[in-house]
């Protein structure tokens, strides 16, 4: 069963974790003053949680969500929100798909369409990247993930050490997982679907949010933040969040 960890009280929201990080990633925000259980989860071979053979052989989203759900029911949890940065964002999806009173679904830096061809061709050499050269790899796609990683030093050096104790079975895995996801095109940001999207994300452009997007009510852009806006612009992501769940 997946690891996990639970700060303070009030109604469930649960919290996913990106692509070679783990649930050590909330850390930046003060989740701990909001009035809610925050159930932060450590993906299948990340972080804590070992890397199950039910995903090793289906290497799908749906098979993250449906350990995700695993681990909701154990601790006999009903209606509750949750929270997705990056990957986590697409197993969010899901897990709402398959559990109709998982309510507001929040995509930190994340999106609901499928990946563009050159993409998913991208996210299969990523594959074969990690059991040739899973720490060159880690080395280059860490910092990228910054407008200004010299900026950031501390915290790339932590999520370096932290990418390097991941199997390169998991990152291969994920990222093949990655690649094959359901496209929800139609859903658009509406209803209890939320965007939080960093105008500097260099792995999703504001051209693809505009593209993509025609109800924009549901979706906040940080001025100042990259992928990692939950590091770069804490307090505005943090103030985005408080208010999207407590409305």
């Amino acid at each position: 069963m997946l690891v996990f960890r639970s700060i303070g009280s009030g109604k469930p929201c649960v919290f996913l974790h990106g692509f070679l990080e783990s649930s050590s990633m909330w850390k930046d925000l003060p989740l701990e003053t909001l009035k809610i259980q925050s159930i932060l989860i450590d993906l299948p071979g990340h972080g804590s949680s070992p890397l199950s053979d039910e995903f090793s052989k289906n290497r799908s989203v749906g098979q993250m969500a449906d350990e995700v759900i695993e681990l909701i029911d154990h601790l006999g949890i009903k209606e509750f929100n949750i929270v997705g940065h990056s990957m986590g964002g697409y197993v969010a999806l899901e897990v709402k798909n398959k559990r109709p009173l998982c309510q507001k679904v929040v995509l930190l830096n994340s999106n609901y369409w499928e990946d563009a061809v050159p993409k998913k061709r991208d996210r299969k050499r990523i594959a074969k990247l990690a059991f040739e050269s899973k720490n060159y790899f880690i080395r280059k796609a860490i910092p990228s993930l910054f407008i200004d990683p010299k900026k950031y030093q501390k915290e790339v050096t932590l999520l370096l050490d932290e990418a390097f104790q991941i199997k390169a079975e998991a990152i291969a895995f994920s990222s093949l997982a990655m690649a094959a996801r359901k496209n929800w095109k139609n859903l658009n940001p509406k209803g209890d679907y939320y965007l939080i999207h960093g105008a500097n994300d260099r792995l999703l452009s504001r051209g693809q949010i505009d593209h993509h997007i025609i109800n924009s009510e549901n979706v906040f852009i940080i001025k100042d933040g990259g992928h990692m806006c939950h590091i770069e612009s804490p307090k505005e992501v943090f103030k985005v969040l408080n208010e999207i769940l407590f409305t």
